[in-house]
């Protein structure tokens, strides 16, 4: 059969000062074709503008830690965060992930 994810987590805010937040987080991973393996992660933030995130990932065969850094900012009216990730790996080396997001707002007429 297609393999299947079976995963559940949770996160919470630990702390939370003006505008200073920390994010933590925990899932668990059960795959039918893979064994089982548990991720944690948190991520600082800054006034919701600049974003630092680190993960780790227990019982994953050549994966471990990532590390990822955003920044949030507008172009006009468009919100747009830009975001960087870095992941080392047994096999592939670093890899490394830049993404961009671009809100779009519906006009009112």
């Amino acid at each position: 059969g297609a393999p299947t994810l079976f995963s559940m987590g949770v996160s919470m805010i630990p702390l939370k000062i003006e505008e200073h937040q920390l994010v933590a987080s925990l899932q668990l991973n059960h795959p039918n074709d893979n064994s089982e393996n548990i991720r944690i992660g948190t991520e600082y933030s800054y006034d919701s503008l600049i974003f630092v995130r680190v993960g780790y990932k227990f019982n994953v065969i050549g994966e471990s830690v990532s590390m990822g850094a955003g920044v949030r900012t507008r172009i006009g009216a468009v919100p747009l965060m830009v975001e960087f990730t870095t992941l080392p790996t047994r096999y592939l080396g670093w890899q490394y992930v830049v993404g961009l997001r671009v809100g779009f707002q519906k006009v009112r007429q």
